[in-house]
């Protein structure tokens, strides 16, 4: 016997609780209930953002930054955090960016030896790594190429193809064994 037929086999009128209702149909009834308060029926109403207030945003964040008044901002933001603004720089930011921007490998080669001389060992960074193997000590090559071989082993470059180019050029002009074979395992991580 199915549950909306009575003893003699007919059907039953079914109730309006029998009926099926749609998950809508039962979103609807819970934000009218009067179980749920004013705030939580405003919550449950969709809040876009408005096109207009996310264009006026992006506008005024371009406008600060063409007028150059986001250094400005910025400094007056440091100041009140009690940081000292000097304006420029760092000295070892300075270096790094010396050696990143060295036009040439006679340039790099003493970018390095002047970081290294004022601020120590080269930091971990592929690029700034891959500046120093223009280096033309051998000794200081080998230690780059064991410190990107360490880094390369759990991490992705995105400069691949000019470190690839600089560790063949290594390994095909090294005179020591040994530098020839961290090249090669600098390379062989690389994919290249």
């Amino acid at each position: 016997m199915s549950p909306d037929r009575d003893r003699d086999g007919e059907r039953e009128p079914r109730s309006s609780r029998d009926r099926d209702v749609s998950w809508s149909e039962i979103d609807k009834k819970r934000d009218q209930s009067r179980h749920v308060g004013g705030d939580a029926r405003r919550d449950r109403k969709p809040r876009g953002s408005s096109v207009t207030s996310v264009g006026r945003y992006k506008s005024d964040l371009s406008r600060l930054f063409e007028r150059g008044e986001a250094g400005k901002l910025v400094k007056g933001v440091a100041k009140q955090a009690g940081l000292d603004v000097s304006g420029g720089l760092p000295e070892r930011q300075q270096a790094l960016r010396a050696i990143l921007d060295a036009p040439d490998p006679a340039t790099a080669q003493k970018a390095v030896d002047a970081f290294s001389r004022e601020h120590g060992e080269l930091p971990d960074d592929p690029e700034v790594l891959c500046q120093a193997l223009l280096h033309t000590d051998e000794a200081v090559v080998l230690d780059v190429l064991q410190r990107l071989h360490r880094y390369l082993a759990g991490h992705v470059v995105s400069r691949k193809t000019l470190l690839i180019q600089r560790t063949k050029q290594i390994e095909l002009g090294a005179e020591s064994d040994e530098l020839r074979e961290a090249a090669s395992r600098v390379r062989d991580l690389l994919g290249g």
